[in-house]
């Protein structure tokens, strides 16, 4: 009895508190004015003075601050929301944990290798994020010396990483197929949030919970296909093994997608799937954003009106991730000197009053 009230009780805290921490997003006029910043020092001063990321830029000098260690203190401060919850949600708390801690390494590791890839290791250290250095077993201090995959393997230590990237080491001379580790990694997170879709969730938490990570999952693969198409013109074979190995689309129809002659038939095909219909009046300039816009949308709706902690904390994920995509979207845009406009069309913006 105690027990069943307890995890309502705490349902319930996670719901108001997840409700609470979206309350505190970015809105319309902030997005506003940080189109308007003309530098990096002044997006970190505003994000200090008006909005919700002041404690994490408490103490820091904003006009003193490199673009690299702003990313870093704006995902450590998702970070530490989510880790936040964690002891709240009775159900899925411990895998939810580990699934925050796994996403946040991830990230890292491909950060990393692609630094190393292009011979800039070196910068890693300007952002190495140290908030997440006491949760894992990566040896993240090493990755701005790493010269060799051999060394890339020894940073990741005893962490399950090593084992699962150790099959990717290239043959001398040639380049790392980074494509397939990132696919091996997120294959692995996803696998994790399956696990959780599988065992720990059930009647309509399950049926709104896989909605979320299928819709997200089948457009990324979409999207992947579509990119490997146009840009690669890729053979079906080298599509087929960089696709996630989930999501709602029936082998049929990712057979179809992937063996379709060009982007522009792919695209036809995916008008004809369920998810394709569910999608069709979404609009993105590039594919790439139709996942993050479909993370953004779904997300929106279920923490309204969802009732159940799972699916409101993935919600909160969901719509937390977009928030850091926007940030560091204008902070790079900046940086590179693009126009505002552009910029904004790659922003994921809450346009309606609610928001």
């Amino acid at each position: 009895e105690s027990d069943c009230m307890l995890s309502s009780l705490s349902s319930n805290v996670v719901l108001a508190k997840a409700r609470a921490k979206y309350g505190k997003r970015l809105k319309e006029k902030d997005y506003r004015n940080l189109l308007d910043c003309k530098s990096v020092a002044e997006v970190a001063a505003y994000l200090k003075a008006n909005t919700d990321y002041h404690d994490v830029l408490t103490g820091i000098n904003e006009y003193d601050i490199h673009r690299g260690q702003l990313e870093v203190l704006i995902k450590q401060k998702l970070f530490y929301n989510l880790s936040s919850f964690v002891r709240y949600e009775l159900s899925v708390g411990e895998q939810l944990a580990d699934y925050v801690i796994a996403r946040a390494e991830i990230e890292e590791i491909l950060d990393a290798l692609m630094l190393m890839s292009a011979g800039r290791q070196e910068e890693y250290s300007q952002a190495a994020p140290l908030y997440l250095a006491k949760h894992t077993k990566i040896h993240m201090e090493q990755f701005s010396s790493i010269q060799t995959y051999g060394e890339f393997l020894d940073a990741l230590g005893s962490s399950v990483y090593r084992r699962l990237l150790a099959p990717f080491e290239p043959k001398p001379g040639e380049p790392v197929d980074v494509f397939a580790v990132e696919n091996q990694l997120y294959s692995y997170l996803f696998s994790h949030v399956q696990e959780i879709i599988d065992h720990r969730v059930r009647g309509k938490t399950k049926k709104e919970v896989r909605e979320l990570f299928q819709g997200y999952i089948d457009l990324e693969n979409y999207a992947r296909i579509i990119r490997m198409k146009k840009r690669f013109r890729a053979h079906p074979e080298f599509i087929e093994k960089n696709l996630l190995p989930f999501g709602s689309l029936k082998p049929k129809q990712l057979n179809a997608l992937i063996h379709a002659e060009t982007a522009n038939q792919a695209a036809a095909i995916f008008r004809t799937t369920s998810r394709g219909k569910k999608t069709a009046n979404v609009e993105y300039n590039f594919v790439d954003e139709l996942a993050q816009r479909i993370k953004f949308i779904s997300g929106k709706h279920y923490i309204h009106f969802s009732s159940h902690p799972p699916v409101v904390l993935l919600s909160y994920i969901f719509l937390a991730d977009t928030e850091v995509h926007n940030i560091t979207t204008i902070v790079e845009g900046i940086r590179y000197q693009v126009s505002v406009d552009d910029i904004k069309k790659l922003l994921i913006l809450p346009t309606d009053k609610a928001g």
